[in-house]
């Protein structure tokens, strides 16, 4: 099996954990009925995949936060058009 498709399989085996980790999040944020909190919530889970996913380094701090909040705020126009 070369890299890719052993990458492939390795995705499919963790799509069980990824769906229980996304859910648990949509039920927390489910409970919060602040929309300050909620924003903050949302904001926080986006930071945590920019930081996870980028290689944001030090000084960049303030930039990341601003995008986990304009995603935060993406998240809540989204939620309210439904």
């Amino acid at each position: 099996m070369d890299d890719e498709a052993q990458a492939i399989e390795d995705l499919k085996n963790d799509l069980p954990m990824v769906h229980r980790a996304v859910q648990s999040m949509i039920n927390q944020a489910a409970e919060r009925t602040d929309v300050e909190s909620l924003r903050d919530y949302f904001a926080g889970g986006a930071m945590q995949a920019l930081i996870s996913t980028s290689s944001a380094g030090r000084g960049e701090e303030f930039a990341v936060a601003e995008r986990a909040y304009a995603m935060a705020d993406a998240m809540l126009k989204t939620r309210g058009a439904r």
